[in-house]
């Protein structure tokens, strides 16, 4: 089983390797394998396929997230 902080480790490289959270903001915490997660995202989609990335990092026993979804610019809207 790794440590909190490989753990740690591997999750910020599995965000900072994925395009879709370039322009996010994560807080990434690791206590005693549980991996809590707080964030903006743009799709829910992306939301569901970070936890599923980070619960096959090698040592995490849980993952929790707090997503905060927002809407993409331009998208939705009608012109005036």
């Amino acid at each position: 089983a790794a440590d909190d902080g490989v753990i740690e480790r591997r999750v910020r490289e599995a965000i900072k390797t994925d395009e879709r959270f370039i322009d996010a903001e994560l807080a990434v915490e690791v206590i005693g394998g549980l991996v809590r997660l707080r964030g903006t995202f743009q799709d829910p989609a992306d939301v569901l396929a970070l936890k599923h990335r980070i619960a096959r990092i090698p040592g995490v026993l849980e993952v929790e997230m707090e997503a905060v979804l927002v809407a993409r610019r331009g998208i939705g809207t009608t012109p005036a």
